[in-house]
């Protein structure tokens, strides 16, 4: 009996809204048109939020490959309407993650708020939503105080 199995590329994305929170999972490669269709996504999430404090766990765990020239697409992300009233984002990476997507990242985020309002959990799934949360209720605390 013939065991080899014909590997097929499983390239995919999920974007879901739970409270104030936002957890995106991206998979395979990721691909300028796969990113577009993403970012339609997590700007109709954003939307539904209807302006209210929100933070975000991004899942790259095992995003495998990145194209080359993505670096528009992504930027849409980094836009001042995507970033109204957020609070946080939780990056997961792992051993799987293409080393590019990191790299790209780090060129789009703020380098004064990282560690701030983004941070890097590598595998850690729990330890990035425990800090989103605890940022989201810092930022409720601090606009309930007046601040």
């Amino acid at each position: 009996m013939n065991r080899a199995k014909r590997v097929v590329a499983d390239d995919g994305f999920d974007v879901s809204l739970v409270g104030n929170v936002l957890f995106v999972r991206q998979w395979g490669v990721m691909s300028t048109p796969l990113v577009r269709q993403y970012v339609q996504r997590y700007q109709a999430c954003i939307a539904e939020l209807d302006n209210t404090p929100w933070a975000e766990v991004m899942d790259f765990r095992r995003v495998t490959l990145v194209d080359r020239g993505l670096l528009q697409a992504v930027k849409a992300l980094y836009t001042p309407s995507c970033s109204r009233q957020h609070c946080a984002t939780a990056y997961l990476f792992s051993r799987y993650t293409d080393p590019r997507l990191r790299l790209l990242l780090q060129t789009l985020e703020d380098p004064h708020s990282w560690g701030i309002s983004s941070r890097n959990f590598d595998n850690d799934f729990r330890a990035g939503l425990n800090w989103v949360n605890e940022r989201l209720n810092m930022f409720a605390l601090s606009q309930a105080s007046g601040e």
